[in-house]
């Protein structure tokens, strides 16, 4: 009997490990999972920050670009347009010849003018001239300094800031000393005025007492 006791007994404790086994690994499990889900759960977490970190860095790389090659390059070709006055060669401009002036002398070419250096398309400009368009497209495809040099109150700060918008682009040097050279002065042989007049123009003369 007592042989027969112990095999049976060895059996029952045999068979009741698997059981324990069981809920042991059951317990891990249950002890283990919360860990894992809080791994998981920061590793969702910190995905959308990683990403927005990242969008953040790209739009600061984008805007520092923006800044130094494309804003500073404008501002640079903006003050260097602001120090040349109306007539004066420009160098962000296309430069023409005479010639290619000469052919917009009219609506359906565009009319363009020159003063100085400068070349201007005044077409939008023509009907809206104080002295109406015949007298201004006297001047088409070709300069307006001979007119100017005549009704010189047109060399003011205000019509020449209104000239220089109209700019398109630049003749050569050459050109414009040309076009110079075929001036006559109308007012060369004006005498001298006294001293004591407050002088409103020179050409033509235009003076008040004081």
């Amino acid at each position: 009997m007592s042989l027969r006791w112990k095999i049976f007994h060895g059996i029952r404790q045999r068979s009741q490990i698997p059981p324990l086994q069981v809920i042991v690994r059951g317990y891990n499990t249950c002890q283990q999972s919360p860990t894992e889900k809080e791994h998981g759960s920061s590793r969702n977490t910190r995905e959308p920050a990683t990403l927005y970190a990242t969008c953040v860095a790209v739009a600061a790389l984008g805007i520092s670009y923006y800044i130094t090659f494309k804003y500073k390059r404008n501002v640079y070709a903006l003050s260097a347009t602001q120090n040349v006055q109306c007539g004066q060669l420009r160098k962000d401009m296309k430069t023409y010849t005479l010639e290619e002036v000469g052919k917009h002398d009219s609506k359906e070419n565009r009319i363009w003018v020159t003063f100085g250096q400068g070349v201007y398309d005044i077409t939008e400009f023509v009907d809206k001239h104080p002295g109406g368009p015949s007298k201004i497209m006297m001047a088409a495809g070709g300069t307006v300094d001979p007119f100017w040099t005549i009704f010189a109150n047109h060399n003011t700060p205000g019509i020449h800031s209104l000239l220089e918008s109209m700019r398109i682009g630049n003749i050569s040097e050459e050109d414009a000393e040309s076009n110079k050279s075929d001036l006559y002065d109308p007012y060369a042989n004006e005498p001298a005025r006294h001293k004591a007049l407050i002088i409103n123009g020179n050409k033509p003369f235009c003076a008040e007492p004081s």
